[in-house]
């Protein structure tokens, strides 16, 4: 019974993970990381579907003598899926780095660019492109009058 409970609780916790702190990895540590990152995230979803229909079979061939233990794995995947798909409880990192001020964006024919200035002066720039070029430039701004001075790393 403890192996059929820690690997949906292994995946489970792994899927929320990659999902929930991706406004982090997105940024640290970057680049073709970010593929490796959704790869892994697409192939845990499917490992869940596939824990799920496993253990749905076994309820339906098992169902005379079902202990109440046996729900536990597929209720903890149920409920990883249900959450990385639709976030019910409105987890959101994004706003570590602080509130969006100000958002501007722009769409090229193969790249796009979103522009964040956040609280306490900072801004960001993430630069998207063709295979799979992601980049992220952080640093502090100064507002005079209706010009932003920026310093980025």
């Amino acid at each position: 019974m403890k192996k059929n409970l820690k690997i949906p609780i292994a995946i489970s916790i792994l899927f929320l993970g990659l999902i929930r702190f991706t406004p982090v990895w997105e940024r640290y540590p970057g680049g073709l990381w970010n593929a490796l990152f959704y790869l892994s995230i697409v192939i845990l979803f499917f490992w869940l579907i596939i824990y799920i229909i496993k253990e749905v079979i076994g309820f339906i061939k098992f169902r005379e003598k079902l202990p109440y233990k046996r729900f536990f794995p597929l209720l903890i995947m149920t409920t990883a899926l249900l959450d990385g798909i639709f976030n019910p409880l409105k987890i959101n990192f994004d706003s570590i780095y602080g509130q969006v001020i100000f958002k501007a964006c722009y769409e090229g024919t193969q790249n796009q660019a979103t522009f964040k200035l956040r609280d306490g002066n900072r801004f960001e720039l993430h630069w998207t492109g063709v295979f799979f070029y992601n980049e992220y430039f952080n640093g502090t701004y100064i507002q005079v009058g209706d010009t932003l001075f920026l310093s980025y790393h």
